[in-house]
């Protein structure tokens, strides 16, 4: 017995349930129903999470005739006729969700309170290097322990490496996207939109004779931003911004040569050429003056920095652009060989044959004159 009008009863099974109207303890009314017992159907409440958002949904065997779901999350309440809600917290860690089954045609409503955890989401961007008709996807940091990546392609999953990914002739039409994950559980998934390059037909061609080339780029692109990467194949790289570019190589051979054109810093397109490098001979000469006893050479013409002199002289060697010889008396030097190098290889050899003067003794005898004038003097040459 009771004087309030709502009261809270459980009930397990189907029950007869009578209303007794009493007025001074005299029944003045009395009132039965049937009340059909709903059994609880079991379910929970699941978060699929994307970044703070979370898509919130009833899970398990629900009743037939659910009329519609209530939502209460951060002291809001929605309503909606399915058991999805996507509602976004703003920011990770715990939340309370509550959610009510109202059912169709009855009083009856079934509620359920849960806690739900959204993990922290590592914020990184996504670098997109286009080269040719490839692409190269990669982040700008390395993951923390727990948390991975799977790019998505065309509904395809790959694995995310240090590295980064490479999509061979992905097409403008593919559908790219990546996961996040922290202990296996997707927590972030978001579509990557890419903007393709259109290839420039880029070309590299040379020009030139032995060890000076000019190499020039040719491509079909109108972009504003522009920039030519250089790899003339013996471990010289330059960047410029013209498509023009001269090199000299230290040494004769065969190289592969390339040119990357870098448009707007995000796609890359590569043309590469073999090169044959000829070696020219340099102009050289030998030049001599004799004084004495003593044979002063020297190399004059095309000479740099990077050569070296080595000299022959009666079976003796000397070295340097620039040397003297003292010759014995009476000898004669027929011949001189130069030969001269250049990063260790030989450049050129020159074979002179010259005539040294043999030593005459020469001498001179002088007096000076009298006169008037006491700075006159008068010089003759003696031969011994």
């Amino acid at each position: 017995m009771t004087s309030d009008y709502h009261i809270v009863k459980s009930l397990h099974q189907t029950s007869q349930v009578t209303l007794v109207l009493l007025r001074d303890g005299v029944e003045v009314n009395r009132l039965s129903k049937t009340v059909n017992v709903t059994p609880e159907p079991e379910f929970s409440i699941n978060c699929q999470q994307n970044g703070t958002e979370c898509k919130l949904s009833v899970e398990g065997e629900l009743p037939s005739n659910i009329a519609r779901f209530a939502w209460r999350v951060d002291e809001q309440h929605y309503t909606s006729s399915n058991r999805y809600l996507v509602y976004d917290f703003g920011t990770a860690g715990l939340k309370n969700v509550t959610v009510s089954l109202i059912l169709q045609g009855s009083s009856v409503i079934f509620e359920k309170s849960q806690s739900i955890e959204l993990k922290e989401v590592v914020n990184f961007e996504v670098n997109v290097q286009q080269e040719n008709a490839d692409f190269i996807l990669n982040i700008s940091q390395t993951l923390p322990m727990g948390y991975s990546l799977v790019w998505v392609v065309n509904g395809i999953e790959y694995p995310h490496s240090s590295a980064g990914i490479k999509l061979v002739g992905l097409a403008p039409d593919d559908s790219v996207s990546y996961i996040l994950k922290k202990d296996g559980e997707t927590i972030l998934e978001k579509p990557l939109t890419i903007i393709h390059v259109s290839d420039p037909n880029l070309k590299v061609s040379y020009q030139g004779a032995g060890l000076k080339l000019n190499f020039l780029a040719e491509h079909q692109s109108n972009a504003k931003e522009l920039k030519y990467i250089w790899d003339f194949g013996d471990g010289t790289v330059k960047e410029t911004d013209t498509q023009q570019m001269n090199y000299s190589y230290s040494e004769p051979g065969e190289y592969e040569a390339s040119v990357t054109l870098v448009v707007e810093g995000r796609a890359r397109f590569i043309a590469q050429t073999f090169v044959n490098v000829l070696s020219i001979t340099p102009d050289i000469t030998i030049n001599v003056s004799q004084h004495n006893q003593m044979l002063s050479l020297s190399a004059s013409g095309e000479i740099n920095d990077k050569m070296t002199f080595q000299w022959l002289i009666n079976n003796e060697i000397k070295f340097g652009r620039t040397i003297d010889y003292q010759f014995p008396d009476k000898t004669q030097v027929t011949s001189i060989k130069l030969n001269v190098y250049q990063n260790n290889q030989e450049v050129i050899e020159i074979i002179e044959d010259i005539q040294v003067v043999e030593n005459m003794n020469l001498d001179f005898e002088w007096s000076q004159s009298d006169g008037d004038n006491p700075l006159k003097f008068s010089f003759s040459v003696r031969k011994e």
